[in-house]
């Protein structure tokens, strides 16, 4: 007997050896190279005077019946100020509250300095940075 109809011999069968459309696409990179890339690209920013040191980014709002309220229009108002086209705020310890203020506004993102790469960097036009994470941004990285 030949088996199954859905054996690769038949005329309508199954595919022998074909894609298990279980491709990666992800690249390595060496550590190296990513270091240099967030060097290279806080570098590009910083002669652009595109990246801006604060002292710390904290939303507070307002409280009102034990709710804080306002954190958009605070963040926006900060987003305004610099009259940039869209802004990457990066901070050492993101509260939950600069998080909320942040996420209904649409060229604005905020991340911790642990999620900062080059590709984000890039990305937006201007970089504002706590002064800690800027700090830890820019440290050696021998150690590891």
């Amino acid at each position: 007997r030949a088996g199954s109809i859905t054996s690769p011999v038949f005329v309508g069968g199954g595919v022998s050896h074909g894609a298990t459309n279980k491709r990666n696409y992800n690249l390595k990179i060496n550590k190296k190279q990513k270091r240099l890339a967030l060097e290279y690209a806080l570098e590009e920013k910083a002669q652009a005077n595109k990246l801006f040191v604060v002292e710390k980014i904290a939303i507070k709002g307002v409280v009102e019946d034990n709710k804080r309220k306002h954190l958009t229009k605070e963040a926006n108002q900060m987003f305004q100020a610099l009259e940039q086209r869209d802004t990457l705020f990066v901070c050492m310890n993101m509260d939950e509250y600069t998080e909320l203020a942040f996420s209904n506004l649409k060229k604005c993102l905020v991340i911790d300095v642990s999620e900062l790469n080059a590709y984000l960097l890039a990305a937006f036009s201007s970089v504002v940075m706590e002064e800690a994470a800027f700090q830890h941004a820019v440290q050696d990285k021998t150690e590891e």
